[in-house]
């Protein structure tokens, strides 16, 4: 830098010592910061599904309309019908399956962006999604529905009936 002063100091520690800071410094804090900003997180970049543009989240909506599809034949079933005969014949492979399904449903669902509240812009902060779907009735749905017979292996047969929660949930199917 060229010497303004006759002591040798340049424009910087001019600005340094009369004005408290470096101007330079200054100007490449504003810049830095505007760059933090415009930088994703690992979340964002790549776990977070935009299911306008993802073909993978087609998919899996697809998939997971199967298995409501089969569901809704096969809990009412199992419940009138069968009992716990229907599921000691192997059917309760069909029933850990479904159960898992939904339990993966329920990650894809914390890791899918949203729209906010005017529904033009996409919320993409984990933190907000996850607690837009605790607070939500088809979390508690889903743990209901799936969890107590998935991790019990179905040992407990009364815990069969809060599967018939999950029936409520026939809006998401599509």
């Amino acid at each position: 830098m060229k010497k303004y002063f006759v002591t040798g100091g340049d424009s910087n520690q001019f600005t340094d010592l009369f004005m408290g800071e470096n101007a330079i410094k200054t100007k490449l804090k504003i810049k830095n910061a505007a760059e933090n900003e415009n930088k994703k997180s690992f979340y964002e970049t790549y776990l977070l599904i935009n299911p306008n543009e993802s073909k993978l989240y087609d998919v899996w909506s697809f998939l997971m309309l199967i298995t409501f599809l089969v569901e809704f034949v096969l809990t009412p079933y199992t419940i009138f019908v069968g009992g716990k005969d229907l599921l000691g014949n192997g059917n309760w492979i069909y029933e850990n399956l479904i159960d898992l399904m939904h339990t993966l449903n329920m990650i894809v669902i914390l890791i899918t962006q949203t729209k906010k509240g005017d529904g033009k812009v996409p919320n993409t902060r984990f933190s907000v999604i996850a607690l837009n779907y605790v607070k939500s009735p088809f979390f508690w749905i889903d743990i209901l529905g799936s969890w107590p017979t998935f991790f019990n292996g179905y040992q407990l047969y009364w815990l069969y009936y809060f599967k018939i929660l999950r029936l409520a949930d026939y809006e998401r199917a599509s």
